[in-house]
């Protein structure tokens, strides 16, 4: 990625600037200030870049083919190409951003479920205490009976659609590895 936006700063400047005072900035007969070194992820680079009147000016060929750009001069220009890996690194930037979406929804699921399982605990909890009293009292308790049994099936339901979901993200994670 860094390669990335140096390379579109370098092509800004190169061909932004460039382009605009084309008409009025000429090195041509300007003489050469100093020679500057050039630091690319704190290395050194072989060549050096230039300054004149107060601009620097960076080795094309050397930073190009640093950022994996081809660099070629024909008929009186430099050419700079390499497009595609623009298109990929976009297309893996959008990769990465739904993965991580993914993963939000696949978190804030199992987050849902999960509390909905305390719920369904509570609410258990509750029904058993009925079932508990209707039988000392010796209570029609089929329908406390009836709903327990729809809570626990619920809870397993919820806790093996949670298990299907933690699997998912854990694929996910062991991707990025």
């Amino acid at each position: 990625m860094k390669k990335f936006i140096l390379g579109v700063i370098c092509g800004a400047l190169i061909f932004g600037g460039s382009s605009v005072l084309a008409d009025s900035l000429s090195l041509v007969g300007k003489t050469v200030d100093g020679e500057v070194p050039v630091y690319y992820n704190d290395e050194p680079l072989v060549a050096k870049a230039i300054t004149v009147q107060g601009t620097s000016y960076l080795p094309v060929r050397t930073i190009g083919n640093m950022l994996g750009v081809d660099i070629q001069y024909k008929d009186g220009a430099v050419y700079v190409e390499k497009q595609e890996e623009y298109e990929a690194i976009k297309q893996q930037v959008m990769k990465d951003i739904k993965k991580e979406m993914r993963k939000e929804e696949l978190k804030s699921e199992i987050a849902k479920l999960q509390s909905a399982n305390e719920r369904i605990q509570k609410s258990l909890e509750i029904v058993e205490r009925e079932i508990e009293v209707g039988k000392a009292e010796g209570s029609y308790i089929e329908g406390s009976l009836m709903t327990k049994q729809n809570l626990e099936k619920s809870l397993q339901q919820n806790l093996q659609k949670i298990k299907e979901l933690e699997a998912q993200l854990a694929e996910l994670e062991a991707t990025e590895e």
